[in-house]
């Protein structure tokens, strides 16, 4: 099975998602305390991003890319 591991923001209350913040042309990275930071040029965020008052989580997603390409053959 091919897999592709994508990461995204997402709200626990409302459910909403977003895409990571970008830098350089590319997602950044997130560490433990929730700052984002760019591997490339080291810039970083203060905070993290909020939704409904509250700071959105990082969340794991895995899609199946090809089901999606092929369907069911």
């Amino acid at each position: 099975m091919v897999c592709l591991r994508e990461q995204e923001l997402f709200c626990e209350k409302c459910r909403k998602v977003k895409k990571l913040p970008q830098c350089c042309g590319k997602a950044m990275e997130a560490d433990n305390n929730g700052t984002f930071f760019c591997t490339s040029c080291e810039r970083e965020l203060p905070h993290a991003p909020k939704c409904c008052n509250t700071v959105m989580t990082v969340r794991l997603t895995v899609r199946n890319i090809r089901k999606e390409i092929f369907g069911t053959i």
